[in-house]
């Protein structure tokens, strides 16, 4: 089970995210719906470590984790992928290998 709590993300004088606390079961999916603006591409970005929330915690079965020991637990899929033009699949996949440490 993965945990979000308290996950506030502040841009400026802007909160994008404030106070949200969620719980993901094992083998569970989520739809995050919301109109343009709502944070829910800052909540998933916080989640995974692209974007460093301005206060919260994540725990993974019940223990504080950070995004960094999550990444081989979560799968993220964007709507649009953008990669350079001229890359090919295989070095696609190559690169996702490397970034996962495979």
């Amino acid at each position: 089970m993965l945990q979000i709590e308290g996950f506030s993300k502040r841009f400026g004088r802007f909160w994008a995210l404030q106070n949200i606390s969620l719980e993901l079961n094992d083998g569970s999916s989520l739809a995050l719906l919301g109109p343009n603006g709502s944070g829910k591409t800052t909540l998933i970005k916080s989640v995974l470590g692209l974007v460093k929330p301005t206060t919260g915690n994540l725990f993974y079965q019940g223990n504080k984790t950070t995004t960094h020991e999550l990444k081989n637990v979560i799968g993220y899929m964007p709507q649009i992928g953008q990669y350079p033009e001229n890359m090919k699949i295989k070095n696609l996949i190559e690169l996702m290998l490397a970034i996962r440490n495979c």
